[in-house]
């Protein structure tokens, strides 16, 4: 078949430059192939769904090898200062372990939890257990850090978000309450009432969380309102008639065990444990603190600044005459010694006051050494228990620490890898050093040594950037799949073919033509021959300059490792090409539209995944099985081109995290040991690999790289002789 679509590259002289040089005819009609697709195979594949037998198993196969290793994209300047994490994901809450200042945790938006055990230096996740996206705050045990207890939630309001308490400090999680909030918050909710400690159950029994009202996306509407608990977050009881302390900034006088919150609605106490609530002051507040220093005080932020009460909240005194805090929010103060506080001001500028919040003066944040750059948002406080010059805050979407009481803060994000990697990982087919890793949000980041070290690429000026698979055809040339979510281009939020051809000095956008694939698009290459590549439906072959639109093939998601020949899909069609892409023929139906495909070809196994889950087709048949194994969400399928048999597929909840995320198996298909660490295994080592939305092998070395939905890039050496006990 003939192409009947170009797009040529004009020489980029500026960073963005615009090629639309193609015409306009239309691809063949999808329809074309795909009648050609019997309906009795679309039975036979329905009919295979529904009557499978338990041939395919669920095992528990582990190697000594399967210890997740986080791949952090860092540049050589960060390499080379031991920088071990992007960041990449908006941090919702820092909180410190009051009894011990070494323990720290960290919510994010969509990446889960981390904990650093040495203050915050260095930061691993600790998601099992714990089923919610991400969390939107953390408090642990005033007396005890080994309990903890976390807000879950998501873009939308699903049952896996509610609250979460670990009783280990966080390496596990259980769900205590269920509720379908979603959305994105910045605020103190959870509040220890510390006068409730008991000794003999080593646990503060009352806590109250301030629930957000009409957050949930199951179609029912939730009241805001106050829950509390008397067993230390093991169960929880919704106050009645506590509309007006939802939704609020909440804290706990220490001395009297008062409870206050405060809204855009004005300051609300309680002195009978929170079934009543009174005004104390009709005017917005944003942000409600107190301090183990001074039992008797609460401070609060009102639009004219920092107001400071010393009886327990029933009376606030304006605190100083600057204007720092005026219009401000994220208030933090210590509880080593109230003097000592630090807050973020409504243009985003962080502060840091010394005597109380008399004065204040600005800080200076340090980003040298971070591989993404700096966006600005909502900044999360935590100071230390016992040291009042540790402050732990955020920049852009990574942690930073000032040791001199938030004067100055430098990068403290060891650890936090959060790239939302939408679309697929590439290894170069000829040169496995060369990779290029998608991102949502943040372009996306190509490697040419193997993936030690990392160059990002501004594909997008506008703030973000979304790019859907891409490929490294050498050491200067990249081309990816770019979304135009801002309409900077012809308009309309498409998807365009975009290269840089001088290692992203200079960005050619092809904005005739578009990528119908979208997010679902795998950009890769041709076995032999560098200059051939693919993106979607386009094929090039002159190093992307300029590109052809295919006939019979929408996306090229792999390859015959043994003869070169390419594997693609067409709607709901597995097709093949062995001329490099300028024609293809069907090598099999399936009963949905394709997301992606892999092919052991020593044994001639297709594995196709769809929505309807992950399918199987041995050699000599014509009808596909479906694997039922208990995995959902099935994103990506992968085998191991140097050891036949392997095979891998990525799952992701996206609005809740899966247990089953990674699974592999050893006997082409058959049996599959989940990869996800969960409660209760014995196995050790990072709880990595979480959320897959892409699997690929490095076709030399045999590692498994996953690329994950706000949880970073991880991979999994290939698996040794013997199995772990």
């Amino acid at each position: 078949m003939s192409f009947i679509k170009r797009c040529s590259y004009i020489a980029a002289a500026a960073a963005l430059v615009l090629c639309a040089s193609c015409g306009t005819r239309q691809s063949e009609s999808s329809s074309t192939l795909s009648s050609s697709v019997s309906s009795s195979q679309s039975s036979a594949v329905s009919s295979a769904a529904e009557t499978q037998t338990p041939k395919y198993t669920l095992g528990n196969k582990y190697y000594k090898s399967d210890v997740w290793r986080s791949v952090p994209l860092v540049t050589a300047n960060g390499a080379a200062r031991s920088m071990s994490g992007e960041g990449g994901v908006t941090v919702t809450d820092i909180a410190f372990a009051p009894s011990n200042g070494k323990i720290v945790f960290a919510a994010t938006e969509s990446g889960g939890i981390y904990r650093s055990k040495n203050g915050g230096a260095k930061w691993e996740p600790c998601n099992i257990g714990f089923s919610a996206a991400g969390a939107s705050c953390i408090a642990v045990d005033p007396k005890n850090s080994n309990r903890v207890l976390a807000v879950g939630t998501s873009f939308e309001g699903c049952e896996q978000n509610g609250l979460y308490l670990s009783l280990d400090g966080g390496s596990s999680w259980k769900q205590v309450l269920s509720c379908p909030i979603g959305g994105t918050e910045f605020r103190n909710q959870l509040a220890y009432d510390v006068s409730s400690y008991s000794a003999g159950k080593k646990l503060t029994a009352t806590v109250y969380w301030s629930r957000e009202g009409d957050l949930g996306a199951d179609g029912t509407t939730a009241e805001p309102s106050l829950y509390k608990s008397t067993d230390g977050g093991a169960s929880w009881k919704q106050m009645a008639n506590t509309s007006a302390a939802g939704g609020c900034e909440i804290a706990v006088v220490r001395s009297s065990g008062d409870v206050l919150c405060g809204s855009s609605d004005g300051l609300y106490k309680s002195t009978d444990g929170g079934n009543t609530f009174k005004m104390i002051l009709d005017k917005p507040v944003a942000s409600v603190c107190v301090s183990a220093a001074e039992a008797k005080s609460a401070f609060i932020l009102i639009a004219d600044g920092l107001y400071k009460s010393t009886d327990g909240g029933n009376t606030f005194t304006r605190v100083g005459d600057s204007t720092s805090a005026q219009n401000a929010r994220s208030l933090a103060v210590s509880d080593f010694d109230a003097a000592v506080m630090v807050l973020q001001s409504s243009s985003g500028t962080s502060y840091y006051s010394a005597d109380g919040g008399k004065n204040w003066q600005g800080s200076v944040k340090d980003t040298s050494g971070s591989f993404l750059p700096y966006v600005h948002r909502t900044a999360v406080f935590a100071l230390h228990p016992t040291d009042k010059n540790a402050v732990l805050t955020t920049g852009g979407d990574y942690i930073m620490k000032s040791k001199d009481g938030g004067r100055r803060y430098t990068l403290s994000n060891n650890g936090v890898c959060g790239n939302y990697g939408a679309g697929q990982i590439s290894h170069n087919i000829n040169n496995n050093n060369l990779i290029y890793i998608p991102s949502q949000n943040y372009n996306g980041a190509y490697s040419t040594d193997g993936g030690k070290v990392w160059n990002y690429i501004q594909w997008y000026k506008p703030a973000g950037g979304n790019t859907y698979g891409g490929y490294v055809l050498n050491k200067n040339t990249v081309i990816t799949c770019l979304r135009d979510t801002d309409n900077v281009y012809k308009g309309g939020d498409v998807y365009y073919i975009a290269a840089t051809f001088d290692g992203g000095r200079n960005i050619s956008v092809f904005t005739d033509c578009l990528v119908n694939s979208g997010q679902m698009t795998c950009v890769t290459g041709l076995k032999g021959n560098d200059k051939v590549a693919f993106v979607g439906e386009w094929r090039t072959e002159d190093g992307g300059k300029t590109w052809d639109n295919m006939s019979g093939c929408s996306n090229v998601l792999t390859y015959n490792y043994r003869t070169g020949a390419l594997i693609g899909s067409y709607n709901n069609t597995v097709v093949t090409s062995t001329d490099g892409g300028k024609t293809w023929k069907k090598m099999a139906a399936c009963d949905r539209n394709i997301i992606d495909v892999a092919y052991n070809a020593d044994k001639g196994t297709l594995y196709v995944v769809t929505v309807s889950g992950l399918f199987r087709m041995e050699k000599g048949r014509s009808v596909f099985e479906h694997i039922s194994i208990g995995a959902v969400g099935i994103r990506s399928v992968c085998v191991d081109p140097a050891h036949s048999g392997v095979v891998y597929i990525g799952c992701s909840g996206v609005r809740s995290q899966s247990d089953m995320s990674v699974l592999r198996s050893s006997d082409d298909g058959l049996t599959w040991t989940n990869l996800t660490r969960t409660a209760g295994d014995k196995r050790s080592g990072a709880d990595g690999g979480r959320e897959a939305l892409s699997v690929r092998v490095d076709p030399k070395t045999g590692e498994l790289w996953v690329s994950t939905a706000g949880h970073g890039v991880w991979k999994l050496p290939y698996m040794s002789d013997k199995t772990a006990k």
